[in-house]
Parts: C-alpha cells; sequence; structure tokens
C-alpha cells in the first residue's frame, strides 16, 4: 500500500531524525487500514551531505546536479522504519556511509537518461549502473542503501 500523505516535515528537525518522521506519518496513514493479526510495515530513505537532505529529484537536470554534488565524497544513506500493529509499535533508524569516486557531468548526465533515477533519494539506485562503477565504499548495511534495511527490519519482525 502507498498512503497518500504530505512528505513535508518541520524544517527544524534533524535531518537524521526525518526518516522516521515520515515512516511514521505513513504508518499513522495507514493502521486504520490494519487487519487483524497483520504486521505493517512503512519506511522511507534519504540521502544526507553535509546536512543538506537530498531527496528525490524534482526533474533530470536536479538529478544530475545531485550526483555532482555527491561526486568523490561520503555522504550518509539513512531509512527510518516502523513496524507495528493495534497492540505494539517499533519506530527505529539506519544510516550507512557511501563514498562515491568522481562522477563526470556527461557520466551522470549518462546515468540520467538511461537509468531512473526520479524516483530515489539522492538521484541513484546503488544497485544501478552508477552504484556498480562509481561507488568506492560503503559502510554500514548495503540493503539500507537500496531502501529497506532487511537484516534490521527482520530482527524487529521476530520480535512480533
Amino acid at each position: 500500500m502507498s498512503p497518500d500523505i504530505d512528505e513535508t516535515f518541520p524544517e527544524s528537525i534533524n535531518p537524521e531524525l526525518v526518516p522516521e518522521y515520515v515512516a511514521n506519518k505513513k504508518y499513522g496513514a495507514l493502521l486504520p487500514l490494519l487487519k487483524e493479526n497483520e504486521i505493517l510495515l512503512c519506511a522511507d530513505t534519504i540521502v544526507v551531505l553535509n546536512n543538506e537532505i537530498l531527496g528525490k529529484p524534482v526533474n533530470n537536470d536536479d538529478a544530475v546536479n545531485m550526483i555532482l554534488k555527491l561526486s568523490n565524497r561520503w555522504h550518509s544513506v539513512i531509512t527510518g522504519f516502523c513496524i507495528g500493529n493495534d497492540r505494539r509499535f517499533i519506530l527505529k533508524s539506519v544510516t550507512s556511509q557511501v563514498k562515491f569516486a568522481v562522477i563526470t557531468e556527461v557520466q551522470a548526465d549518462y546515468y540520467v537518461n538511461n537509468f531512473n533515477p526520479l524516483d530515489k533519494a539522492g538521484s541513484y539506485g546503488i544497485q544501478d549502473w552508477i552504484g556498480m562503477a562509481f561507488i568506492e565504499r560503503i559502510e554500514g548495511s548495503y540493503t539500507n542503501i537500496v531502501g529497506l534495511p532487511t537484516q534490521e527490519v527482520f530482527t524487529v519482525l521476530k520480535s512480533f
């Protein structure tokens, strides 16, 4: 299910808390639809570079600009997720660090025009060509960078 919610957040909020804030909004919107014996999982992922949130790009030019900002730099990928039902609720986040190699404007433009980065935080998918060709190093959960920290989610689900 995909909730129809406003994913904006207060400007005063610490960027590291934004994914949990948005995941919790999604959870609140979908909880009334939950049936008995079901568990709801909601998540949101952002990319943070020097305390700036790089969300989903608004167009191809924005996507190229984001990728060029990430070129030859470390950044954080943060996923907030909540899992619950009518009796229990757990809210967590996972942070991974990613280092890109140098990416030229031609390479960024190629990626944007041949893949689909407009639905991805930070304008890239680690599982795409750009991730395979330009990510020098990661610290933390690979699946978190893809968009859902599956090991951490599984650990929480085992407690239900």
